[in-house]
């Protein structure tokens, strides 16, 4: 148990410090030595290569998990369901999401953010629909990451009354979008010409970021 606790920290104190190649080195070399990593120790890896832009690696470490014994945890699915949003693979983070339910693990708040992420991304709308009705059946908190892609569907459908509605509730609720996906929305919204979803958008804009790089005004208002 000391040595565990000794290799995870070291792990650890690699991938706080941005280190994540040497991450790699340090989890392969310990392998190939006969050490066993526990789940710390494969959640820190696959933390790392999500981190490192490497996300199918994300995908290749996640079933080395059950082939080493060890059991899943929730946290763990949801680290490889965002690696599938980063592949844009929600056909693959519903598998994960399945494989969850089939283990009898609880899904979090953040399991259902990043299965609304990898919907979005991948412009799944009906999925990201009834995904969104069960979480709200669920009373289950939406990020501002899954409100912005149910904002950016909405757009995608040409359904944008339902997209400022959308929008303008999440700003009164206090939600700040990151600049982000705020620059995803305007590139989208740049295509409607709804004027009650592109005052919005300036709106939130200036509101949570009244210095940042400037959207054209002009172009969006006329």
């Amino acid at each position: 148990p000391g040595m565990q606790k000794k290799f995870n920290e070291e792990l650890y104190a690699l991938y706080k410090s941005e280190k994540f190649n040497e991450v790699f080195e340090t989890f392969n070399k310990a392998v190939e030595g006969g050490f066993k990593p526990d789940l710390v120790s494969y959640n820190t890896l696959m933390h790392a290569y999500q981190r490192a832009g490497q996300p199918q690696r994300v995908l290749e470490v996640f079933p080395q998990v059950e082939g080493a014994g060890l059991p899943l945890r929730i946290s763990t699915v949801n680290t490889a369901i965002q690696a599938c949003a980063v592949l844009r693979d929600p056909a693959r983070a519903s598998e994960l999401f399945r494989l969850a339910e089939s283990r009898h693990l609880a899904p979090t708040p953040a399991t259902f953010n990043a299965l609304a992420d990898a919907f979005g991304r991948g412009d799944s709308h009906d999925e990201l629909d009834a995904l969104v009705a069960n979480m709200r059946e669920r009373q289950v908190e939406l990020s501002a990451s899954t409100l912005s892609h149910i904002v950016n569907s909405y757009i995608a459908r040409d359904m944008t009354a339902q997209a400022a509605k959308t929008l303008e509730e999440s700003l009164k609720s206090g939600i700040r979008f990151s600049l982000f996906a705020y620059r995803n929305m305007y590139n989208r919204v740049l295509q409607t010409a709804d004027p009650d979803l592109l005052l919005g958008m300036l709106k939130g804009v200036r509101s949570c970021y009244p210095t940042a790089v400037q959207f054209d005004e002009g172009s969006m208002l006329r």
